[in-house]
């Protein structure tokens, strides 16, 4: 059974991916409980948060509170679940981290790396040989070349290109439908705001 924390539209691209997987949910968790998304129920976060051993994924789309949560509930002994759809590409080479969600479309090429808790969203495409930190959000149709590397908790927009064997400091935000053509320092903003 696997929880799902976060019961919005995010969560039910999580649920739906799940089921594409034959995996069996047992609820969502929310602060907003009692009521019902995809037919199951929504319960409070205290309900399970002593139930040691459970699967539970993390269906929130701000990477700081996504890292946050998945870090203190693997310290109560919760194990972080990855969703990967059937309708998504894992290069046999790739390797994901816990927690990961690979929704339909996605493609993560040869020898690429995702660390724990990232999104790739439908489409996105992580080439061959890069590396995509803990925590990271790569939006829809969103195409990371080969070779880049991409720091932790970094939001790519939807439809933006990071071109070959760029580095991508942590913390950054990619704007969508953009081309990224350089290196990008830590926290930074792309294209910089005026």
């Amino acid at each position: 059974m696997i929880y799902i924390y976060g019961a919005g539209g995010h969560g039910k691209v999580v649920f739906h991916t799940f089921t594409s997987m034959g995996k069996t949910i047992a609820a969502f968790l929310d602060d907003k409980a009692n009521r019902f998304l995809c037919g199951l129920p929504v319960i409070i976060p205290s309900e399970v948060q002593a139930s040691p051993a459970s699967h539970i994924h993390f269906a929130i789309g701000n990477n700081r509170i996504r890292h946050d949560l998945q870090t203190s509930w693997q310290q109560l002994g919760m194990i972080p679940a990855s969703a990967i759809h059937p309708l998504s590409i894992l290069y046999p080479s790739a390797t994901i981290g816990h927690g990961c969600l690979l929704t339909a479309g996605s493609v993560i090429g040869p020898d690429a790396v995702i660390g724990s808790g990232c999104i790739i969203n439908h489409n996105a495409v992580v080439e061959h040989d890069t590396h995509i930190g803990d925590f990271c959000h790569i939006a829809q149709s969103a195409i990371i070349s080969g070779g880049v590397n991409l720091g932790t908790q970094c939001f790519v927009g939807a439809g933006s290109v990071i071109l070959p064997y760029l580095t991508i400091g942590k913390h950054v935000t990619i704007a969508a439908g953009v081309t990224v053509p350089h290196n990008l320092p830590d926290y930074s903003t792309f294209p910089p705001r005026m």
